[in-house]
């Protein structure tokens, strides 16, 4: 009965780890796409990069430095976590990204064995769904969208449009530059 008792925490403690959304889509879904975020996170590695980046004199040697303890701290963190992923099945997952950043791991196309697996980790600390925004499309008087990236079929190439910074429309700044008036020689 104690044995019991113990594997009924292990796997309550387990299925703590996974959001109950991911239930609730899992219910209606297969698969679903996942976040793992890892204990710890990036800390250790910023902790590490604030003691040592004192001693480094130039800016970019300073965000190679950085750079490199995020990516040995996030390989060190997921190591079991890709471990168990290449050993599944690929019908069990369809895509894994690892992002050094912020330590988390993005699993796309994920099934109800595969989370419990992965929550049964000890550095996983917590598996939610991932937070999807909705841009707006911002026109400018033309209806033309601004501050987007605008693809030109003809010439393959991307390019931005820029917006006017916050209140320039409203003191009619246009008007006036529209007029000739740069404010040049003032």
């Amino acid at each position: 009965m104690v044995k019991f008792a113990v594997i009924a925490a292990v796997g309550a403690f387990a299925t703590a780890k996974i959001s109950p959304s991911i239930h609730r889509h899992l219910e209606a879904n297969h698969d679903v796409d996942v976040v793992v975020e890892f204990r710890d996170g990036n800390q250790p590695a910023l902790r590490a990069a604030n003691l040592e980046t004192a001693t480094i004199q130039t800016r970019g040697a300073r965000i190679a430095h950085v750079r490199s303890l995020l990516e040995s701290n996030m390989e060190t963190s997921q190591r079991a976590a890709v471990e168990l992923l290449s050993s599944q099945p690929e019908a069990f997952t369809t895509r894994v990204e690892s992002f050094y950043i912020n330590g988390n791991m993005h699993v796309y196309g994920a099934n109800r064995i595969v989370l419990d697996e992965l929550a049964k980790l000890d550095n996983v600390a917590h598996i939610r769904l991932p937070v999807v925004v909705d841009l707006p499309v911002i026109n400018d008087e033309d209806d033309n969208v601004v501050g987007l990236p605008v693809l030109d079929l003809l010439s393959n190439s991307t390019s931005v449009q820029a917006a006017n910074e916050w209140g320039v429309n409203l003191i009619s700044a246009p008007t006036v530059w529209a007029g000739g008036n740069r404010g040049e020689g003032v």
